[in-house]
């Protein structure tokens, strides 16, 4: 069962916070149990969170307004196919929560991917020469056909090629992206990428793809 988007707006808007950010949200959703019950608790309830004090609280309480509008936007993704895995879902990627990974992934593609347990990464020089470029391909493709999840960030040189090594052999390749999901960076990779989900790959990013990740100001 996937995360309510409700429930997602509430951690979004949370991290948005002065002073909170990815972090702290993360430390009060799991101190507290939920993002609900964090937007539901009392000032005395922070006594122990010195980032929470009466002017951050204030500013907890009157929420609506960003909330409402997180809700939407995350709502318009899930319309466009876009997964949203927020750290407290179990799909959630159990060696990126070890290492206080982003609070929330949005994702394209086979989700099964992100739990798979023998994947290799690939990153490398995006001006590779051509002996690089055919080797990794080589590599990445040979490890695809063993088995292994090829995962590289989509870039011109080193990463393109690892992804084309892995389609070469039909097996699973993971795009993890530095912009957000629905502006692919480089543009020429666009059919690549495309290419890539429909094949039953994946594409990863923490970055929303809509205009509300800019941090709220007061």
């Amino acid at each position: 069962m996937t995360v309510p988007v409700s429930s997602i707006a509430k951690a979004v808007v949370l991290s948005e916070l002065s002073g909170v950010a990815d972090g702290r949200a993360r430390q009060l959703i799991d101190d507290f149990g939920s993002p609900a019950a964090v937007h539901e608790a009392t000032l005395e309830d922070f006594e122990d969170y010195h980032y929470i004090d009466a002017e951050t609280f204030a500013d907890l309480q009157s929420l609506g307004d960003d909330l409402s509008r997180v809700e939407a936007d995350l709502r318009e993704c899930r319309d466009r196919g876009i997964g949203l895995i927020p750290f407290f879902d179990k799909r959630y990627p159990d060696r990126l929560k070890a290492v206080s990974g982003p609070l929330l992934l949005y994702a394209r593609g086979n989700l099964s991917l992100i739990h798979h347990q023998d994947s290799v990464g690939f990153t490398g020089t995006r001006e590779a020469s051509a002996q690089a470029v055919e080797w990794t391909k080589e590599t990445a493709e040979e490890l695809a056909e063993a088995g292994r999840v090829v995962v590289s960030g989509g870039a011109t040189g080193i990463d393109t090629a690892a992804h084309h090594g892995a389609l070469a052999a039909d097996g699973d390749t993971i795009v993890v992206l530095g912009p957000g999901i629905v502006a692919p960076y480089p543009q020429t990779n666009e059919s690549l990428f495309e290419r890539i989900v429909a094949e039953n790959g994946l594409i990863l990013s923490q970055r929303p793809p809509v205009a509300w990740q800019s941090p709220r100001t007061h």
